[in-house]
């Protein structure tokens, strides 16, 4: 069989499904996330030991920059592509053989306040990629027929990074399992861990044009999240091309519900915006719209889900004379203290620049 095609009267061949495999990324210093391979190599149920022992990730700074370079390749390590995982020897059928109800039947089902599926229910159902037949219209492909936007992501035509320019850490998977739009959605998975610790798995795009304003749309269901002290930034736009400037604004879970939040990478300490709602075991879109109003002015933010105001407009307050080039991280770009596990899938990805 070619190792980039999986159909579907081949999935009874993949049934022992794949192993979550190893994290590879350097840990406590977030400068290789988003840059392909690096230099830590952890079972999936391990995570580095953290120097307090539960920081919050919604409010911990990257160290350095995200790095926003692709290897030379410009083709990193596909991780994450349950086709190649399904072969690759790992037995983890003990692992994924009781996933649970989280199928959206109504058993173990969070409602929309932050709550989580029980912790029996931690592994959610998997199924190899499925990569349509050539010249198949795409969510993508029927987007960009009516909308050209600056980017576009859904998941179907490609293993990872898919679009991306590069992608680190194991626990990324594409999947047929439960796409907003079909065949294929992108599932960030990370086993319960037994103790307190840091991790990173994330896909990465830099970008080459100076933006006045940003709006970034996406497919999101969370199926499994930790509503305690654990924190996971989940999506960001960073700005690093200023190192005097550096600059970040992103999507964070703290305590169960997500709010979007700014960093400097440093100082000033962060600053957090209001908490908001995203459903739990259910699609969601999600629309992210910044503005900025260049040193002079007033930078804002919205947030819509489902076409709805999530929270009133906001002031953000990038650093005069940062750089207006994002990079867009899209998965764990940084979590913390994963006791319970996380699992979040994405589909139907676009970024517009102007």
């Amino acid at each position: 069989m070619d190792k980039g095609i999986v159909r579907r009267g081949s999935m009874a061949a993949l049934a022992p499904l794949f192993g979550v495999g190893l994290l590879h990324c350097t840990f406590g210093d977030l400068n290789a996330l988003g840059a392909g391979p690096s230099d830590s190599s952890l079972p999936a149920d391990s995570v580095t030991p953290s120097a307090d022992g539960a920081p919050d990730a919604a409010s911990a700074d990257e160290s350095d920059d995200d790095s926003s370079s692709p290897d030379a390749s410009g083709s990193p390590e596909a991780t994450g592509s349950l086709d190649d995982a399904a072969t690759s020897g790992v037995d983890v059928s003990a692992d994924v053989a009781d996933a649970g109800d989280l199928d959206g039947s109504g058993s173990d089902v969070a409602d929309a306040t932050g709550d989580t599926a029980s912790p029996e229910s931690s592994v959610p159902p998997m199924a190899p990629p499925y990569w349509p037949e050539a010249g198949t219209q795409t969510w993508c492909g029927m987007q960009q027929a009516f909308v050209m936007h600056t980017f576009c992501a859904d998941f179907d035509q490609a293993s990872l990074p898919a679009g991306f320019s590069a992608s680190d850490g194991q626990f990324l998977y594409e999947t047929s399992s439960d796409p907003k739009s079909s065949p294929n959605d992108l599932l960030l998975y990370v086993p319960a861990q037994a103790a307190a610790g840091t991790f990173g798995s994330k896909l990465s795009r830099s970008f080459p044009t100076y933006s006045s304003s940003i709006s970034l749309s996406f497919d999101v269901k969370p199926e499994l999240l930790n509503s305690t002290s654990s924190g996971l930034l989940f999506v960001a736009l960073d700005f690093l091309g200023n190192a005097a400037a550096k600059y970040s604004v992103r999507l964070a879970y703290n305590q169960g519900l997500p709010r979007l939040e700014e960093s400097f990478l440093g100082s000033p300490a962060d600053i957090y915006h209001a908490n908001f709602t995203l459903p739990v075991q259910t699609w969601s879109r999600v629309e992210v719209d910044i503005m900025f109003a260049g040193d002079s002015g007033t930078s804002t933010e919205s947030i819509l889900v489902n076409g709805v105001p999530a929270v009133a407009a906001e002031t953000l307050q990038p650093p005069a004379g940062f750089d207006s080039r994002p990079n867009f991280l899209l998965g764990a770009v940084y979590g913390t203290s994963p006791t319970g596990g996380w699992a979040i899938r994405y589909d139907d990805v676009t970024l517009d620049i102007h």
